[in-house]
């Protein structure tokens, strides 16, 4: 009938069909059969002359059916295993299994003294690929990506999608310098791949080693991410590490990082919008955690301590000043809906400020230097003194340097005209006495049209 094919050797012409064993002269074969799908055949031979019987036939079908669920049932475990780690898209293996590597890796080092490396990755550029070219180009990138680290890493590394566009390489037994080849390797043959250079793709790499740079898992993966913002930081394609061989330079190091994190985070908000703030607002917030948790070690006072922790503020302001400056081309006109959004900057100002306590004071005045004198501002509607002075000297500043400057929408007002707005606005949007003293202050300069925006440093418009 088809599903049965029967051997016995009984003239030259079937000589040629020879049973598995050389002693055999009749065999018989049944498939087995899974939902028309084909597991296998159930073979048997005899070393006598038999004719199987129908008895004998409808038994070893039925065996062959119990063979095709077992069959079944064991080969969808162990599919339903192989999806559990691995990520459907890229063919590289999940989040949850790189965890439970790290895990188990972390145990084995500690316990036999060995070390092993972390490759933090993360795709440059990729958002707009999905933007412009669509979701579908961006999968092809992604499917791409794993296709080269598979290829090109050790049988004993584990990589991983760790998040998004961001990729990870758990490497045993690995040292700083082979961890570092390997990544500089990955990163040239990324940026290399002709169907990732179409789109303007490149790699950013941060690299974290067990013991040097962290105890435990969640160290090395901090220490990694840091140092994989500081390559995004230097404008991408690029491979980063921590330096805590020297004290000094690992202080360097968190002031960079802090930096790193903060100029990322402000430039992924001006391209991509809100939705991308509380997933890196995150890694901040537990990075300067961490930074705020350090006690006085190798010698250094609890005042060089003190000092190095202040020295962090600055690293934070210069960089919103840098990129403040840069802001400026990207105004534009507001209709009703997209002016709600924008208002909902000052919170997002104040809340990457939120772990830096020294700077409190001015996280308060950028949560609320869009408050009016009157009480008609945002986001609290706060009237009068009760809105901080600094918060009211930045309204002025600012108002002042939005007047006079070019936008895209408008061009630039004269000082005086400026002036005389803000002499208009006094005690309704703006603190009247601070009003007198700036008008004053700034019609006693030689020039008062001045870079208010170099002077004054972070504070912008909208």
């Amino acid at each position: 009938n088809g599903h049965m094919a029967a051997y016995r050797a009984s003239s030259p012409a079937e000589a040629a069909l020879q049973p598995l064993l050389p002693d055999s002269v009749a065999a018989v074969a049944l498939p087995v059969f899974y939902a028309e799908q084909l597991h296998g055949i159930l073979y048997i031979e005899s070393s006598v002359p038999v004719d199987f019987s129908e008895e004998e036939i409808l038994l070893l079908r039925t065996l062959a059916d119990l063979i095709a669920g077992a069959l079944h049932n064991a080969l969808s475990f162990q599919k339903a295993q192989e999806q559990a780690i691995t990520d459907g898209l890229t063919g590289v293996k999940t989040h949850r299994f790189f965890m439970e590597a790290l895990s188990a890796e972390w145990k084995r080092s500690t316990r036999a003294g060995r070390g092993f490396a972390l490759v933090l990755m993360d795709l440059d550029r990729f958002k707009f690929v999905n933007d412009f070219y669509g979701h579908l180009e961006g999968d092809l990138v992604l499917q791409r990506v794993g296709q080269i680290l598979e290829t090109n890493c050790r049988r004993s590394d584990v990589v991983a999608r760790y998040g998004g566009d961001e990729f990870v390489i758990l490497m045993p037994e690995t040292n700083m310098e082979h961890a570092r080849q390997l990544a500089s390797k990955l990163r040239g043959w990324v940026s290399a791949d002709g169907l990732l250079r179409d789109k303007n793709i490149s790699a950013s790499f941060g690299i974290a080693c067990y013991p040097l740079h962290g105890s435990s898992p969640q160290e090395l993966i901090q220490v990694a991410d840091a140092s994989m913002y500081l390559s995004k930081h230097q404008g991408g394609n690029a491979v980063s590490t921590a330096d805590h061989f020297d004290p000094n330079e690992a202080k360097k190091w968190k002031r960079d990082v802090l930096e790193a994190y903060l100029g990322v985070t402000l430039k992924r908000l001006f391209s991509t919008g809100p939705e991308a703030f509380e997933e890196i607002y995150q890694r901040l917030r537990q990075f300067t955690e961490s930074l705020a948790a350090t006690e006085p070690n190798n010698g250094q006072s609890a005042a060089a301590s003190a000092q190095g922790r202040q020295a962090l503020p600055h690293a934070v302001l210069d960089t919103v000043t840098s990129l403040a400056l840069a802001i400026d081309a990207k105004d534009h006109p507001l209709n009703p809906e997209e002016w709600e959004t924008m208002k909902a900057h000052v919170k997002f100002g104040a809340k990457i400020l939120d772990p830096l306590t020294p700077l409190a004071r001015i996280r308060e005045m950028v949560l609320h230097h869009h408050e009016f004198f009157d009480g008609s501002g945002y986001p609290d509607a706060l009237i009068g003194e009760n809105i901080p002075l600094g918060a009211r000297i930045i309204a002025i500043a600012d108002a002042y340097d939005t007047i006079t400057s070019d936008r895209t929408y408008k061009r630039a007002r004269k000082a005086i005209d400026a002036l005389a707005e803000l002499e208009r606005c006094a005690n309704a949007q703006f603190d009247g006495a601070i009003v007198e003293l700036f008008v004053r202050t700034m019609r006693a300069q030689p020039n008062p049209i001045i870079e208010v925006a170099a002077t004054t440093g972070p504070v912008r418009g909208s």
